[in-house]
């Protein structure tokens, strides 16, 4: 969706992007679920090993608002610690890794 809208509007200077933060740990995020039990879940699917912080994806942000990302629209930016979706272990994943499900 971001291409389409940049495209619309490049024209016009306008540049369309699109920032996908994962976990991270805000006011709201730690007032929804207190549990070291589930964070520790989700923190161990972050190849990083730590959950994302506001500054984490402020970088980015400030970069794309500057004119220093002049060139930069219709991208998605992941903001997420290369956050997997299922557990690592999980044979699919397995799989994938190593080329034999597409």
């Amino acid at each position: 969706m971001a291409r389409t809208v940049a495209a619309a509007y490049a024209t016009e200077g306008i540049r369309v992007n699109t920032v996908v933060p994962g976990y991270t740990e805000t006011p709201l995020v730690t007032s929804i679920s207190d549990n070291a039990a589930e964070r520790a879940a989700i923190v161990s699917r972050i190849p990083l090993g730590r959950p994302g912080r506001p500054e984490d994806v402020e970088g980015i942000m400030v970069y794309l608002a500057s004119d220093e990302s002049g060139y930069a629209t219709g991208s998605l930016f992941r903001v997420d610690g290369v956050w997997r979706r299922c557990d690592p272990s999980s044979p699919r994943l397995v799989a994938i890794r190593v080329g034999v499900v597409a």
